[in-house]
Parts: structure tokens; sequence; C-alpha cells
């Protein structure tokens, strides 16, 4: 039951930015501040109860965990082992293409399994992909090397916006992991990004669409618009441009009603793209080709 206390910031805020802000004051602060009061490494603290400093919400309700449901931004790293099969490719994008979409629709692991069996070999493949997603999410959240790098990011993001009251920094220090992640991953290999394009261009889009709309909570019709424009854009190869990736991180924090980042925030990005570099092994220790732990 949601204290009547909180009702009026919920009817005036959309559901996600109330729940990232309560994950932030209960979970993610205190952390932070025991860390700067002790004077120890916040990183060091990824060894201890990891309930406490878990950034994916563990602790609060299920539908408080939809803090996290919108915050992943990797299409890269979800996608980039499976060009070969661009259907396959598709559903490993439908978790995150629905959460720019039509947020209230989700493309559940649950709503998909029971296709990846399926007669027609595109609703196979597209369900496959849909697991993959989630599969590769929840192990990718597990490991030590994205907790401790999360809250390393937001101490030191605070620190750099020191005169923000909100929880801009905890946000950022969350999503920057997985958008490092993926400019990493395509720097070492810009060619795969040219080859995961060109699989998502080959797509039948409408063909995409109404498959999807067999494994979504609620049907849309917007996602057949929509992925011609994600191909069309090509935003991914701004991750590899500091000036390029602060406009696309601003247009993610305006889509989540949070301010813009100043122009000098692009200091911070090349540290932080030399700290997810020296952790890509261990971010990525959970990965399988392909996933058969949902099937």
């Amino acid at each position: 039951m949601i204290p009547s206390t909180t009702s009026s910031i919920i009817q005036q805020t959309d559901f996600l930015t109330w729940s990232l802000r309560k994950c932030v004051v209960f979970y993610l602060l205190p952390t932070i501040h025991q860390a700067t009061k002790t004077g120890s490494n916040p990183g060091a603290l990824v060894d201890g109860p990891r309930r406490m400093l878990d950034v994916r919400c563990y602790g609060l309700n299920t539908k408080e965990r939809k803090c996290n449901s919108q915050l992943q931004m990797n299409y890269f790293t979800h996608g980039r082992r499976f060009v070969h099969d661009p259907f396959f490719l598709a559903g490993t994008a439908v978790p995150d293409w629905m959460s720019v979409v039509n947020r209230k629709s989700r493309a559940r692991a649950r709503l998909a399994r029971p296709f990846v069996d399926d007669d027609d070999p595109l609703v196979a493949s597209i369900a496959r992909g849909i697991l993959q997603h989630h599969d590769d999410d929840h192990w990718f959240h597990q490991t030590a090397a994205f907790a401790e790098l999360s809250l390393q990011f937001t101490v030191r993001i605070r620190d750099r916006l020191a005169a923000d009251p909100g929880f801009r920094p905890s946000f950022l220090g969350h999503i920057l992991v997985e958008l490092l992640l993926d400019a990493v991953l395509i720097e070492e290999d810009i060619h795969q990004l040219d080859r995961y394009y060109s699989a998502i261009d080959s797509l039948d889009t409408q063909a995409v669409s109404r498959t999807v709309n067999r494994m979504l909570t609620q049907p849309t019709e917007m996602l057949g618009l929509f992925i011609p424009r994600f191909a069309t854009e090509r935003f991914l190869y701004d991750y590899l441009d500091d000036a390029k990736l602060l406009t696309r991180l601003n247009s993610v924090l305006r889509r989540v009603r949070l301010r813009p980042l100043p122009d000098s925030f692009v200091a911070f990005f090349p540290s932080a793209r030399q700290d997810v570099a020296r952790q890509r092994q261990e971010l990525l220790q959970g990965e399988c080709l392909p996933s058969e732990s949902n099937l």
C-alpha cells in the first residue's frame, strides 16, 4: 500500500520517477553516505551485504522494482552476437524498444516463453531473443563489476554535480555502465555494429510488430513505426564521441523528467570509459551463446 503522504507525488510524477527516488533515498544514498563518512572506498562496499548495495533495488516490492526496468540502454551488448539471425537480434532489442514505445506495454519472459518452439521460425527467433535479453539482464546486473562501477560512478557524479539535490547521479551511475560497455564493444569492432544495423535494416518490421504484439502485456501499433526510425537514426555510433554521447544521455534524462547535464560533464567520460574497459571481462562473465536457461 502506498503511503498517503506520497500519493500526491505519484499523481504528479510517472511511476518510474517515483520508484527511482525511493530506490536511491532508501538504499543507495545511505551506502554512499557511509562510505563518505568512514573515508572508505565505496567500491569496496560491494563485498559487503549485497542487498544493501544492489542498485537493482532488491528489498523493494515487485511494483517498485520497476525502477530498473526503464534503465536498460545496451542494445549492442545484447545483440552483437546474433547479427546472423536478424529476428533473434530484434528479440534482444524488444524489451528496450518497448521502454521507449510504450512503457505500459512490457515484453515479459513469461509471455515470450510459450513461443520459443513455434512452427514459424520468425516467431520462435523473436521469442528466443526476448528470453536471451532477460537472461542477460539477470546475470549482468548481479556481477560484482556492475555493482562496483555503478556505485563508484554515482559517487563521482554526485561530487561533480555538487549542487544537484536530486537523484540524477544514481540514475546516471547505472545507465552509464551500460552505455559505456556498448561503447567499449563498438570500439573493439565497429564493423560488427555495421552488421548489427544491416540486420535491423533487413527486418520485415510489420511482421516483427505483429509477432511481438502476441507477447506483450498490452498490444501497441507503435513498434512497427519505431523500428525504422531506430534503424535510420543509428545513434549507437554516437557512443564513441563524448559530445554526442552527452547529447544522447541528455535526451534520456529528459524522457524520465530529469534535468539535462551541463556541457562540462563531458570531462567525466574519458576516465569512465577506461574504468569500464578495464572491467570488460568481469562485466561479461555470464555471457553464453545462445541462452538455454530460460528456453
